[in-house]
């Protein structure tokens, strides 16, 4: 798994978290003590800014989502010998 990809994934899981939770960036800062500056760089750029655990964690107790949730990662399926050709 590349890690790029696995930052990109997380990020994505935790927008669709906080927009299922109906929060916007702003009041889950507040809800965590998370800077807004900072979630917005985790949620933009994460390639750069990766979420660490203990923001993860935060944000899935706002979301009532579970850590494993947000970094659960959808791999794309492998091509067959055939398709690969």
């Amino acid at each position: 798994m590349n890690t790029l990809e696995y930052s990109k994934q997380v990020a994505e899981n935790v927008s669709k978290a906080l927009d299922g939770a109906n929060l916007s960036v702003s009041a889950a800062a507040e809800k965590t003590g998370i800077p807004r500056t900072t979630l917005s760089r985790h949620l933009n750029h994460p390639e750069t800014a990766p979420f660490d655990v203990i923001e993860l964690s935060r944000i899935a107790s706002i979301t009532r989502k579970t850590v494993s949730s947000l970094t659960r990662f959808k791999a794309t399926p492998a091509l067959t010998d055939k398709e690969a050709r």
